[in-house]
């Protein structure tokens, strides 16, 4: 994983009424278009205040969320949603090592 500084954090913001929101990466107060993500509400929710990438990346490593009932369809919400913040930590790498190549 790149190093990143302390003050870059992931938004979210809501797409209107197409199906998804966008995700945003703020550098120092300026926010640059990372993707558009299918409509995933405890992703969104997770990151729709913004949250810095470190605490993002522990989130990845140590994610134990809380069941909310002991069946199946609980278990793939769980499994889904760690599977998208990875997904999600890979294209922002992607993204912040084109643009240390491009700067």
């Amino acid at each position: 994983m790149k190093r990143y500084g302390r003050n870059t954090l992931v938004f979210a913001e809501n797409n209107g009424n197409q199906g998804g929101f966008n995700v945003y990466l703020e550098f120092s107060g300026k926010r640059e278009y990372i993707f558009t993500h299918r409509h995933n509400g405890a992703m969104y929710n997770m990151l729709k205040d913004g949250i810095c990438i470190g605490d993002l990346k522990r989130g990845i490593r140590d994610m134990n969320l809380p069941l909310l009932s002991r069946n199946r369809i609980s278990v793939f919400d769980t499994e889904q949603l760690w599977n998208s913040m990875r997904y999600l930590m890979v294209v922002i790498d992607e993204y912040i090592g084109y643009r240390e190549e491009c700067a």
